[in-house]
């Protein structure tokens, strides 16, 4: 039953409040960022001018041409900026050329404009269209003055102007304010003169050319006339006095800069959010949270707490920082949170939803990262082109848009000294953003709630990678997912057909049986499957009624995912999408059929891609299967719901752990969350006084078991491999589920683990159901009750170890130790007289023993058989003999070689004698020839003398194999060369769409003069007010008249009210004789409102006129003038895209090096460069191959850069230019692929060398690229900018961009088309910074090349120091004494002489010249390795002490010879690896290979070794072959080198996928890879690092057959865990514990020497089991009495007897007896032949201990597994 909901809560907050509480670096991030960021814009804010506007009085009398009416008064501070018009702009542009009408009125206006005009008199350029005029503006912005478009001029004739006349005025943007902006501030007055945005309409010369206009017209309309002689100016302005001002900051580059770093200093809440989900979805984490019972809203719920308290937090830091530095001094911190808060919250969700689509965390945080900075710099075009309400709203819905949005409201409130309160939350200030605070807080919580609400669909819908959706798409529409069944309608106990579980247990067990609406099941679904076939063994009727587990008719298809340019062919909806992904299925499950049985311990074994994963995670719920159903206890595991989900425990492949956490706080949440267990089985009574333990006892008693006790109090990420993998079996154990489910759970664990591990599933296997899977046979045998082998999908057989050894003729191993008259012929002759088809079993040459096979199941022939054996072994020359029992593996393999058709088909494999060694050898043979083939030279005397592989050679392949590397990754290539050309056609397309960009049309007309906004006006005579008044009629009633000293009171500071109103003053009115002139007060705020003024008042004049002048007959058209403003596209926006661009272009450039870089960090993270090295591969051709290979490319990219910009033509890519921009290039690309290999030798890891060089890159090029933009005039040091030229090759692209840029701006032609070209030579003047940007990337070149060369010889060879001699180590004290026999201490003694003889034979050698072809090829002399340890950051925190990996190691190899170590993890077996390959330094002693010093790492990385690392060092994008034809080259195989690929290939059946993709291959293929790569060439010395883990057993005997056939005259070292490798490859074998070498003797002699019992399996009734115990108690006696019901666990005396094995099969029992010679085996032999039928005994088998069982012995002192 599972735990509450309140329960569930509870622990996963207590959870995720520990993972954030200790994970400092996202914490510290949160906190400090915001902290940085905003100090930061204190500084700035600081920097920024203060500006104190004191009054401003009623600014003087001004003309439309912004000239003083009065000469006395001067110019006034408004028209300060005229004279900033250059003077070039002389064209007056119109439209259309083509009206005779519009070019008279253009030449008129050209003639009055010219009267009043003091600057270079303007001259007309007609186009006929006004796309026409603005490609001419385009290419020539500055001779454009204005340009008039007259608008439906195809509607009046050519001659006269229409009745209605429209044009419009347009004038560069860069003068006049913004159409989109109609109300401005105080603080949009400049500084100097106190110019504002109205201001513009002056200074521009918009209002000049407007008044003209008006006055031609009204001369054109009234010919007849005076007013068609009348040249006086008509209008004049005075802007309205301003009141004081005081602003600290808030200019709009503070507003942006701003915005923008408060989005990013806010960006961790989302990056760690989404970090931490991902990173428990792709670890599984997760997923087997929800199996165990956890709720998703739990899971949701909690997270969103977690980070919501955290927000807050970080939102309160952020506020308090803000406040107390000042930066928002006018804001409450209240309304600052209200804010920030909402904000974060919105970003919560995001988080959630974006986790749902992302499986990847590198993926999901680069992605959340690059939208962050996105997001941020929308704003900048929000601000500078004042995007309406509608759109900010909607961008807001993306809430770092609206975050930028709302700071940028603060900073304007800010900077009017108002900041944010309750009273304008809601409102908007005049001029501002569109949308007010309180507006954007309602957006930031909807934003969270509909995050919230994508993250609930798409948590239900997104496909997974692996699984695929979890629901349909419309499950949100069903009714059972709102109102869903609860639980499944039947529970069966494990029982045979008795029906249902009776009321009673369902009551005691607090379950009550539902019944689903929406799903039926039949009852007879539910029942046991009928085993009857032969390869299936039966149960007794006893077990059959404890059938758990059934599977009936299971499937599991995958389908194959499509590339994706075959989407296309795809038709279909939502049906068809998910299908479009994929390709036709792939059954990995076939129709499985099987019942799991309570009590049992079940193996599934099979090869890789068997299907053995796919299965256990149908069984746990992690996925769904295709057709069939499995049921546990009756539930189907499709739907059965938490009731299901409390029944059940699962370990996947992966570890679930939390790094975190520590291992207890991990098992009290995992034991909360599962809550109390529903126990059905025999033993539901007995377990729930297990299940009333608290959530600690069981935590610490999983802890004992486990024996993690130690490391309880650790975080995960402290432990080791095998210690997180402990934990995650406790994870599924923890709760007493009654099912539990482990897939590949011995995976990372040494085998001091596994024993503890398979100890544990011993003590609680009662009343339970452990399944596991494995591809090690011999662990199913050891642990498993039953095991079932699956083939392709099909279960091939399935039964305990007995039975599958009778059913498939296993049989016996018996070792003979040779004596001095060992006679081999009258042995065989001997053997075969008493079984036939005996086998000689092949060994070394040179071996002490010899080997054959008998066939099982002739137990009184054997017994006969070693009775005659012992009685003859003087006469035979027999030393001392052992049996031993061929393992399961063998059943194994008859089915792994079959083909996924075949496999289909279960053949009945008949108890028949095997293959013979004697049959198999004539293949061997022949492979051995192929092996060998090619190296037959290894053996002469001349191998200690390799020939130097050829420079040439070797250069091409690298440059073959990087150029391979990228052309398979061709989606990695188009991202990281691609990205350049992608960016840059990007910003040029923004940059032709900016300079094209136009601007909003504006009429200038307002209907709310004279009624909402009242009109002042005032007349110089008062007779004129009648015809002022009828001049205002038609605006509206809302006017009125003052005197004209009142008016102009009203609009100086004593009479400024704070209202809106419009002032006009009439200084001279005579509508009879059209003298007219009037003045405008216009209020500066308002920044449209002065032209609108004027033409609304022109035009009303016009009017008048005309009724005035109808009756003469003299009036023509027009009749009324509508003028619109329509700004050109700014030249100020189109200069800053000019920069925006290279700055951009440059980023995108600056993408590329990182990952150069991070791709020679892969080569070294994987071991390649050490593999390359040990080799023979010289460094010039490994870097020089680098920096061809990845110059060619960076320089195509560069390429179709220049090529781009050609097409498009513009700045920076003017032709002539791009000779400077080539240059440029060629120059700084070299210097940035060398300056990311330098900085590359200083990261471990890619992942991080990819993200921090590339900051570390745009840092360098922009931090003091925006040093040179501040800097005024851009006139800075020469010293400086050469230096940095030099020292940082960033600078130097960006910086050549921006002075190209510089260089065109400042030589662009105006007038003359001609001199639009960029002059070549002004490019590269001495005084130019653009060339010392090229010299500078030039001279950096070498220096660069220098540093790879010096931390290249550092790297290859490190400083070895020599350190004391390694005292004791304490922790090995416990298992000495099991080594201190005289054998041992003799082996040990006679090594060291052995090394110490060689030594000196090298050492003369060396002297006297010559060779040593008896020498051995590999000595460890007194070798040791110590690994320094941390100081700690302060006082000793975090510090850690260093250790010995090896200490005292004598060894000799010698050639021909295949030593094997054996030792679990932490041993030192791969340091001694690393150390002998010179990866490594030595720390005390020496190693020698062939003959020479491993001390001198230089020279021994130079020779030819075979080296086989523990991980794969491969290209995961070459194949195969091309793997093995590199390391031909660099190894120097002579020509044909292609005969020693296809050798290889051959002997290691690699030929099938010799043309694949190693990334797509199987385990097994990669690690024969690795055996290939070490074997080919003529390598002396192979050093082999786990060269067979995470390889099923097929692929292990292939390769041990090939490495033992490899042997030849090389020498071998082989470190490894598996015993079984150890006895398969080593002629002698040695025991590594703690870095010391205990013991080395030959396989058969450690085991002789220290196994000091037989395992006896019987099979035989329950009944019988008594007797047959006290019989075989009875041959051994002992002091100690032995329970039936002991386990392997139990101590027993040495003599005694154990059962090791007998819970849970009622038929198999195993013995552990105590026979120490073939004496006592006979004897043991004999006994049971003659009781056998009086016991009821059907069979029994007798095998020799293993070698794991002797190392269990020596090192935890218990070998009974």
């Amino acid at each position: 039953m599972g735990s509450s909901w309140h329960g569930q809560m509870l622990a996963t907050l207590q959870r995720n409040l520990r993972i954030k509480f200790r994970d400092a670096g996202h914490t510290f991030q949160e906190i400090v960022l915001p902290i940085y960021i905003i100090t930061l814009l204190v500084v700035v804010k600081l920097l920024e001018p203060q500006l104190d506007m004191p009054a401003t009085p009623l600014e003087p009398k001004t003309d439309a041409f912004c000239l003083p009416a009065e000469t006395s008064s001067g110019f006034a501070s408004v028209c300060a900026d005229l004279l900033d018009r250059p003077i070039e702009e002389t064209v007056l542009a119109y439209v259309p050329q083509e009206n005779a009408a519009v070019s008279k009125l253009v030449m008129d206006v050209i003639q009055q404009f010219g009267l009043y005009y003091e600057q270079p008199a303007l001259s007309p350029k007609g186009f006929s269209s006004e796309d026409d005029m603005l490609d001419f503006y385009y290419t020539h912005p500055k001779m454009i003055f204005a340009a008039l478009v007259f608008d439906d001029s195809s509607t009046f004739s050519s001659q006269d102007l229409p009745e209605d006349l429209h044009y419009t005025i347009r004038i560069n943007g860069s003068y006049l304010p913004s159409t989109s902006k109609s109300v401005g501030n105080k603080e949009d007055c400049e500084l100097s003169g106190y110019a504002c945005d109205a201001s513009g309409y002056l200074n521009s010369g918009f209002l000049a050319l407007q008044s003209v206009i008006s006055q031609v017209t009204r001369t054109t309309a009234l010919p007849g006339s005076s007013c068609g002689s009348q040249k006086g100016k008509t209008t004049f302005v005075r802007q309205q006095a301003l009141t004081a001002y005081h602003r600290s900051f808030a200019s709009l580059e503070f507003q942006l800069f701003t915005a923008l770093y408060m989005v990013l200093a806010l960006s961790p809440v989302l990056q760690t959010t989404l970090t931490h989900i991902v990173q428990e979805k792709q670890s599984l984490v997760k997923d087997c949270m929800m199996l165990m019972g956890l709720k998703e809203s739990v899971y949701w719920l909690a997270w969103l707490i977690t980070y919501a308290l955290m927000s807050a937090v970080t939102s309160f830091i952020l506020v308090a920082t803000a406040k107390w530095t000042t930066l928002f001094e006018y804001t409450s911190m209240g309304m600052l949170f209200l804010i920030i808060y909402p904000y974060t919250l919105s970003l919560i969700t995001m988080a959630f939803a974006l986790s749902t689509v992302f499986s990847k965390v590198q993926s999901a945080t680069s992605f959340s990262g690059l939208l962050i900075l996105c997001c941020s710099f929308v704003i900048i075009p929000i601000d500078l082109l004042q995007w309406t309400t509608g759109i900010c709203a909607l961008l807001s819905l993306i809430s770092p848009i609206g975050l930028a949005l709302a700071v940028d409201v603060i900073v304007r409130a800010e900077g009017r000294g108002q900041g944010i309160t309750f009273y304008n939350f809601w409102s908007t200030a005049k001029g501002t953003s569109p949308l007010s605070t309180g507006a954007l807080v309602c957006i930031f919580i909807a934003d969270a709630i509909i995050y919230g609400i994508i993250a609930w669909y798409l948590d239900n819908t997104w496909p997974h990678p692996e699984r695929g959706p979890k629901r349909h798409w419309r499950f949100c529409f069903r009714s059972n997912y709102w109102f869903p069944s609860r639980g499944a309608s039947y529970m069966l106990a494990p029982q045979e057909n008795s029906g249902f579980v009776s009321q009673f247990q369902l009551d005691e067990a607090s379950f009550v049986v539902g019944t689903p609406s929406d799903v039926a099941v039949d009852v007879d679904s539910r029942q046991p499957v009928q085993e009857d076939d032969p390869n299936m063994e039966p149960v007794e009727p006893e077990l059959a009624r404890k059938a758990v587990i059934i599977c009936k008719d299971l499937k599991k298809a995958y389908r194959k995912k499509k590339k994706w340019w075959q989407f296309w062919d795809i038709e279909g909806g939502r049906g068809q999408s998910s299908r479009q992904q994929w390709r036709p299925e792939s059954e990995v499950i076939k129709g499985l059929n099987i019942n799991l049985y309570e009590g049992q311990l079940f193996a599934f074994v099979g090869h890789s891609k068997s299907g053995k994963s796919a299965l256990v995670s149908i069984l746990a719920g992690l996925s769904q299967q295709t057709s069939g159903e499995a049921f546990i206890y009756g539930l189907p595991v499709s739907d059965g719901g938490s009731e299901l989900r409390s029944l059940i425990g699962f370990c996947p492949q992966e570890d679930i752990v939390l790094d975190l956490l520590t291992v207890r706080e991990q098992l009290k949440y995992f034991a909360a969350v599962k809550g109390e267990s529903l126990h059905l089985g025999d033993d539901a009574f007995d377990q729930s006084t297990q299940a009333r333990k608290s959530v600690a006892e069981r935590a610490e008693e999983l802890l004992q078991d486990l024996h993690l006790v130690d490391v309880a109090d650790l975080q995960a990420m402290e432990l080791s491999a095998s210690a997180k993998r402990k934990l995650s079996i406790a994870i599924a154990m923890i709760g007493d589920p009654q099912v539990v489910i482990l897939d590949q759970p011995t995976a990372n664990m040494d085998t001091e683990t596994k024993k503890i591990f398979w100890d544990l599933l011993k003590k609680h296997q009662k009343g339970r159901v452990f399944i596991f899977t494995t591809e090690y046979m011999e662990e199913a045998d050891v642990v498993a009750d039953r095991k079932g082998v699956l083939s392709h999908g099909v279960l091939k057989c399935c039964g305990s170890s007995l039975f599958l050894r009778n059913r498939f003729g296993l049989s016996y191993l018996l070792h003979l130790t040779k004596g001095e008259t060992f006679n081999a012929g009258a042995i065989l002759r001997l053997l075969e007289s008493h079984i036939p088809n005996i086998s000689v079993v092949p060994t070394s040459r040179g071996q002490a023993h010899a080997s054959y096979k008998l066939p099982l199941g002739h137990p009184a022939e054997t017994s006969a058989l070693l009775t005659e054996l012992t009685t003859k072994a003087e006469e035979l020359g027999i030393v001392e003999g052992a049996l031993e029992a061929t393992t399961l593996e063998e059943v194994f393999m008859q089915f792994h070689d079959e083909d996924e058709e075949a496999a289909g088909a279960v053949s009945v494999h008949d108890a028949s004698p095997m293959h013979t060694w004697a049959a198999e050898s004539g293949e061997e043979m022949e492979e051995e020839a192929l092996l060998t083939s090619n190296d037959s030279h290894v053996g002469d005397d001349t191998m200690s003398k390799f020939r130097k592989p050829e420079l040439r050679a070797q250069v091409f392949a690298m440059i073959r194999s990087r150029l391979a590397l990228y052309r398979r990754n061709f989606v990695a290539v188009l991202v990281t060369f691609g990205l350049p050309v992608i960016i840059t056609l990007g910003v040029l397309l923004a940059q032709t769409i900016i300079g094209q960009y136009d601007t909003m049309r504006l009429p200038l007309e307002n209907s709310k003069f004279g009624k909402s906004v009242p009109v002042l006006f005032s007349v110089s005579n008062e007779s004129d007010s009648l015809q002022a008044g009828a001049l205002l009629d038609q605006w509206g009633p809302n006017r009125q008249m003052y005197l004209p000293a009142s008016l102009v009171s009203r609009f100086d500071l004593d009479g400024i009210t704070g209202s809106d109103a419009i002032g006009i003053s009439f200084d001279a009115l005579d509508i009879q004789n059209c003298t007219v002139e009037y003045t405008v007060f216009y209020q500066p705020s308002h920044i449209h409102e002065l032209p609108a003024v004027v033409a609304m008042l022109d035009n009303s004049l016009l009017h008048t006129l005309r009724l005035n002048h109808s009756g003469n007959g003299s009036v023509q058209s027009p009749a009324s003038v509508h003028v619109e403003n329509h700004p050109l596209s700014p030249e100020s926006l189109r200069s800053a895209a000019d920069f925006l661009v290279i700055m951009l272009m440059s980023i995108g450039l600056l993408i590329v090096p990182p990952v150069l870089g991070a791709q020679v960090v892969v080569d070294r993270q994987l071991g390649l460069l050490s593999l390359f090295r040990v080799s023979g591969m010289q460094s010039f051709a490994y870097w020089f191959a680098t920096v061809v290979t990845d110059l060619s490319l960076y320089y195509i990219s560069a390429f179709l850069v220049l090529v781009i910009g050609l097409a498009f033509g513009h700045v920076p890519f003017y032709k002539d230019a791009n000779l400077a921009i080539f240059f440029l290039f060629l120059t700084t690309i070299p210097a940035l692929a060398l300056f990311s290999y330098v900085v590359s030798f200083f990261f471990v890891t890619a992942q991080g060398a990819a993200s921090l060089l590339y900051i570390y890159f745009v840092l360098a090029a922009l931090v003091p690229y925006f040093w040179v933009l501040i800097v005024p005039g851009n006139n800075i040091s020469f010293s400086w900018h050469s230096f940095l030229n030099v020292v940082d090759p960033p600078y130097a692209l960006i910086s050549g961009l921006h002075f190209i840029v510089t260089s065109i701006v400042e030589t662009k032609g105006v007038n003359d088309p001609v001199m639009n070209s960029f002059p070549r030579m002004y490019t590269f003047e001495w005084n130019n910074s653009i060339l010392l940007s090229i010299g500078g990337a030039a001279v950096a070149i070498v220096p660069l090349l220098l540093c790879i060369w010096q931390l290249e010889v550092h790297e290859m060879e490190p400083e070895a120091k020599m350190m004391q001699p390694p005292s004791a180590d304490p922790s090995a004290e416990g298992v000495e004494d099991s080594f201190q026999d005289v054998e041992s201490i003799n082996e040990l003694y006679r090594e060291k002489e052995r090394v110490l003889t060689n030594v000196e034979r090298w050492e003369t050698m060396g002297i006297m010249g010559g060779d040593s072809p008896e020498g051995d090829l590999i000595l460890c002399q007194n070798l040791g390795k110590n690994y320094d340890g941390s100081p700690g950051i302060c006082y000793g925190f975090g510090a850690a002490p260093g250790f010995w990996a090896l200490r005292d190691l004598w060894l000799a190899v010698g050639r021909g010879q295949t030593v094997a170590l054996v030792g679990g993890q932490k041993s030192g077996k791969s340091t001694l690896i690393h150390t002998l390959a010179g990866a490594i330094p030595i720390s005390f002693g020496d190693g020698l290979i062939n003959g020479e010093s491993v001390r001198h790492a230089y020279r021994i990385k130079q020779r030819l070794i075979g080296l086989c690392p523990q991980f794969e060092a491969v290209y995961y994008s070459m194949t195969v072959r091309e793997h093995l034809e590199l390391f031909a080259i660099l190894k120097g195989v002579p020509e044909p080198r292609s005969l020693a690929v296809e050798a290889t290939l051959q002997a290691l059946q690699l030929t099938d996928s010799a043309n694949e993709i190693v990334g797509k291959c199987s385990v097994g293929v990669r690690r024969r890879l690795s055996i290939g790569i070490a074997m080919i060439g003529r390598s002396s010395v192979l050093l082999l690092d786990e060269p067979t883990a995470g390889t099923d057993i097929a692929t292990k005997r292939r390769v041990w057959k090939h490495l033992a056939a490899q042997s030849g005259q090389r020498a071998a070292l082989v470190c490894t865990q598996s015993f079984e490798e150890a006895e398969a490859l080593g002629q002698r074998v040695g025991i590594l514990i703690n870095g010391q070498l205990k013991c080395i003797a030959s396989p058969q002699e450690l085991k002789l020497r220290y196994g000091s019992s037989y395992s006896l399996s019987v099979m035989a009734s329950s009944e019988n089991m008594p007797a047959i115990r006290e019989f075989i108690t009875s041959l051994y006696p002992s002091p100690e009495n032995v329970e039936l019901e002991a386990t392997s666990s139990s101590s027993v005396a040495e003599n005694g007897v154990e059962l090791v094995e007998g819970v849970g099969i009622g038929d198999h029992w195993r013995f552990r007896v105590p026979v120490q010679d073939l004496a006592g085996l006979v004897r043991l032999l004999q006994e049971l032949e003659l009781k056998r039928e009086e016991l009821g005994i059907r069979d029994y088998v007798v095998s020799q201990p293993t070698l794991r069982q002797v190392f269990h012995r020596l090192t935890l002192g218990d070998a009974s597994l």
